[in-house]
């Protein structure tokens, strides 16, 4: 369960761009989306719109639905050339909380609890 909300890329090139291949067995996760379980495209109000950042809601979780394939992809190295390098590529699927309250629902039940506050502060002083 990711307790944050988690950046991620619906561009596999964008997302391989950010793997740190100094350090072990590069992975990456292939995320598949339903109707209702999928996050929202940022790229409309992104100031990097080619990154086609989609972000996925706090308290989702990320499940494997098969083994790791190993593949071989063009990555861009350090000195602007192309280099193929192997990265491990899972398979998950996306759990949204949809028990969670909406930021309406936060913010509605915020001002309930400072007008609570507000009440029992004027009867402390009346």
């Amino acid at each position: 369960v990711e307790f944050g909300f988690l950046s991620t890329s619906s561009s596999k090139t964008q997302a391989v761009g950010y793997i740190n291949f100094d350090y072990g067995m590069p992975q990456l996760y292939e995320i598949q989306v339903g109707q209702i379980n999928r996050g929202t495209s940022l790229k409309w109000i992104s100031y990097f719109p080619a990154e086609e950042e989609v972000l996925l809601p706090p308290l989702c979780s990320l499940e494997a639905t098969g083994d790791a394939q190993y593949e071989d992809l063009e990555v861009a190295d350090k000195d602007g050339g192309i280099r193929v390098r192997k990265v491990m590529v899972w398979p998950v699927q996306i759990t949204v909380n949809l028990k969670g309250k909406t930021i309406d629902q936060h913010r509605a039940n915020r001002k309930r609890l400072h007008a609570q506050m507000a009440d029992n502060a004027l009867g402390e002083v009346a």
